[in-house]
């Protein structure tokens, strides 16, 4: 089973950002909105990517300054 991995993020605009810069660098995502279960209040969007994935995906983020909030398992 490919399981997911959601990055969540403060806002729609670094979702948007998140996933054209995985894009390029040939790591598919897609943005999602979790539930406030997950993001403790009602604001706060997501990036999907695929489990083995993720930890490339947090480098790739972090080293170009977009903060994340928590990293969920889907």
């Amino acid at each position: 089973m490919n399981t997911e991995i959601t990055i969540v993020l403060r806002s729609v605009t670094y979702a948007e950002k998140s996933k054209k810069l995985l894009n390029s660098e040939g790591i598919k995502s897609r943005i999602v909105k979790p539930s406030p279960s997950v993001t403790g209040k009602g604001c706060g969007y997501g990036i999907a990517v695929a489990a083995p994935h993720a930890d490339a995906a947090v480098g790739i983020l972090k080293n170009n300054r977009i903060p994340i909030v928590k990293l969920t398992r889907v």
